[in-house]
């Protein structure tokens, strides 16, 4: 659309507004969503680059602000564009903008939380874990002692269901603990330390009672 167009369009807002919608109790309710519609029209294109209206409720307008130096910058010159806000609107002697209020949008975006990583593998992931052909056969001669062969077998697959565990953990960030040698899950965030949680509850149980 033209800015021309807009502009005569804004201008035209307190016009359509007649005395039917207001009669209904609805004009002003019109007006007020209207405002983020000529926003950029009245603040111009520099402003509007950098800012963003959010929405409008009961009268005020949230709009958020590339930094926190254009939210104080235009808190000073906040009662102007109410102003020319509710002048475009037609609401000069009752307003519908009453206030606007400034937020630095880089302060509203909360960091993204690091997703930990999984600590139990699916059915799909443990059987897609490679096992070292090498650890294969020491698996399969242990269990050859074994003289029952539905026996052997179950033993066998157990066996193999452990070490492909240990693998996936290994693949996944799992390291030994620096204290009692199990397998420890990766930490987030990092300390510095390789403890498994056993090993972590002792050591603050201990530090609480010395």
């Amino acid at each position: 659309m033209a800015r021309g167009t807009r502009r005569g369009w804004g201008r035209g807002i307190g016009s359509l507004m007649g005395p039917q919608l207001n009669a209904l109790g609805i004009g002003d309710k019109i007006r007020e969503y209207t405002a983020p519609l000529i926003w950029a029209e009245i603040v111009g294109p520099q402003i509007a680059s950098a800012t963003e209206v959010e929405k409008v409720q009961d009268g005020v307008l949230y709009v958020s602000t590339r930094s926190s130096t254009w939210a104080q910058e235009l808190n000073f010159h906040k009662n102007d564009i109410v102003r020319r806000l509710n002048q475009r609107l037609g609401a000069t002697q009752t307003p519908v903008i009453t206030d606007i209020r400034f937020r630095n949008r880089v302060a509203q975006t909360k960091p993204k939380r690091e997703e930990a990583p999984p600590l139990i593998p699916t059915p799909e992931q443990l059987e897609d874990t490679a096992i070292p052909a090498s650890e294969m056969r020491a698996i399969d001669h242990s269990v050859e002692v074994i003289a029952d062969p539905a026996l052997r077998e179950r033993l066998r697959k157990l066996r193999r269901s452990d070490a492909r565990l240990r693998y996936w953990r290994i693949e996944n960030g799992w390291r030994l603990c620096e204290v009692c040698g199990e397998m420890a899950p990766p930490r987030f965030p990092q300390d510095g330390t390789q403890n498994c949680i056993r090993c972590r509850l002792n050591q603050q149980v201990g530090r609480q009672g010395s």
